[in-house]
């Protein structure tokens, strides 16, 4: 089978774009592919590569080329992932007869980190800031609760419906979490009151003849409306947010209060133990800074 060069990727990652969908991959996750494997593509046409995804040469120049422009080893890893990702499925639909060839490009080393995440009084300074009877502060407060509590990804926020959400049971139901697997999630009184609060003011709003739970002026409020909110309240606050840090926070929450690495996972919505136990480490790291500094008050 002939080799496909770039012209012809390029026109396949239609077709790919069009199977990702079916598939039910979050418009947030689908366009970070599509954008990994742009971006190869570009890189090849513009060193003249052949065949950019049977050349594992060429894969290795493009990471080392990443690396000179100082992006990430995870940047790396998730960029390898998605030219591999697409290789995979030009295998499947018989437009490659194997992808072995990029299996022996070894995968950047990571390093072992904590992640980036809000503790429960920088959330209660959040909310602190969505003070008032205005429909986005409302609004705010409740999905700001929401996403620490349930540990929600943004894009699982945002494609709840006016019927996904129960506050007597207070659980939700997310339809579509990552690779289109359907879960429930739970939340405190604290968060279902404020939900509580917001679907009053949601009731009297001009949009809310919608489907979609989470609502702005304009229609159903997006992830660009949602990481733009959540910023001016950061600002507001002094604290530096993203919607992620909101599930991290949440996660390590869970973790310091006893809560089982399997209800973790089966809340998060992690299939992948290894997502798991960086939460893990975090929370196991906070306990032990306070640990050690009950011990340092015990010589003063």
């Amino acid at each position: 089978m002939d080799e496909l060069d770039v012209p012809g990727l390029r026109r396949l990652t239609g077709s790919w774009e069009i199977a990702l969908q079916a598939e039910g991959m979050s418009r947030h996750t689908l366009s970070s592919y599509l954008a990994g494997v742009r971006a190869y593509l570009d890189w090849c046409e513009a060193e003249a590569v052949a065949s950019p995804v049977t050349d594992p040469e060429a894969v290795r120049r493009w990471l080392v080329a990443l690396d000179k422009a100082g992006r990430a080893p995870k940047t790396r890893h998730t960029r390898l992932g998605n030219v591999r990702a697409f290789a995979a499925w030009l295998i499947h639909e018989g437009e490659l007869d194997d992808d072995a060839v990029l299996q022996r490009v070894e995968w950047p080393a990571l390093d072992q980190t904590i992640p980036p995440a809000l503790t429960p009084a920088q959330v209660d300074a959040l909310i602190g800031t969505c003070a008032g009877p205005r429909f986005a502060a409302v609004r705010d407060a409740a999905a700001v609760s929401l996403l620490f509590d349930a540990m929600l990804r943004a894009d699982e926020l945002l494609s709840l419906g006016t019927g996904d959400v129960d506050l007597r049971r207070r659980v939700a139901r997310v339809r579509r979490g990552k690779g289109g697997k359907e879960r429930i999630v739970a939340f405190s009184v604290k968060t279902a009151r404020r939900l509580d609060k917001y679907e009053r003011a949601r009731h009297r709003h001009k949009m809310a003849g919608l489907g979609a739970y989470w609502i702005s002026w304009s229609g159903p409020l997006t992830y660009a409306g949602l990481y733009t909110g959540l910023r001016r309240r950061g600002r507001a606050a002094g604290i530096e947010v993203h919607p992620h840090m909101l599930r991290a926070g949440g996660a390590i929450q869970w973790r310091r209060k006893g809560g089982s690495t399997e209800g973790l996972m089966k809340i998060a919505g992690w299939t992948d133990p290894k997502m798991t136990v960086r939460y893990t480490l975090a929370a196991e790291t906070e306990l032990a800074v306070e640990e050690a500094h009950r011990l340092f008050n015990l010589d003063e």
